[in-house]
């Protein structure tokens, strides 16, 4: 994800994304510098290493997200679900 990506998504009012990829910075940002960015002012729900997003296409869809509850943690595996209407 590029700047330009990332301004996008700042300037919308998204509940939550979905990425197929291990994270939004490059492993070699140890700063994590576009998650702060992106947590610094906005509720949003960021996920991650989603798989075979190219099955949604470009058509509406439900999504739900069941996370495990890991006390003391900033994130968890999740179990994502995505249908059709």
């Amino acid at each position: 994800m590029d700047e330009e990506v990332l301004d996008f998504i700042l300037n919308q009012k998204f509940k939550g994304i979905g990425f197929d990829v291990i994270g939004l910075d490059p492993i070699s940002d140890a700063n994590l510098t576009r998650h702060k960015a992106l947590f610094k002012n906005y509720d949003i729900l960021n996920i991650e290493n989603l798989k075979n997003l190219h099955l949604c296409d470009n058509d509406l869809f439900w999504f739900s997200c069941f996370p495990l509850k890991i006390k003391n943690s900033d994130g968890t595996p999740i179990r994502a679900i995505a249908w059709y209407k």
